[in-house]
């Protein structure tokens, strides 16, 4: 009995481990996914990309500026729409 709350023990502390890993991979990627951001909202031309339906599911502020609108007017819409359009 003794030998298996041992066991349990280190499985326990093993867990616990890799739950700490997790916990800073998930902050790696966060700060990873915030630097990207930060690039694409800079960079001075039309960037954004779409789901299958050809909805924008995200535009930079560059290519949101080109039609006088701000990024959350344009996400959720076709792009053909927005790219054929003024606002």
């Amino acid at each position: 009995m003794k030998f298996l709350y041992k066991d349990l023990e280190e499985h326990a502390k093993r867990i616990n481990q890799l739950g700490l890993k997790i916990i800073q991979k998930q902050n790696e990627i966060q700060n990873a996914d915030s630097i990207l951001s930060t690039i694409f909202d800079l960079l001075p031309c039309l960037i954004f990309y779409k789901d299958k339906e050809n909805n924008i599911l995200n535009i930079n502020e560059f290519g949101a500026g080109l039609w006088g609108a701000k990024k959350e007017e344009l996400l959720g819409k076709g792009w053909v729409i927005v790219l054929t359009t003024k606002l």
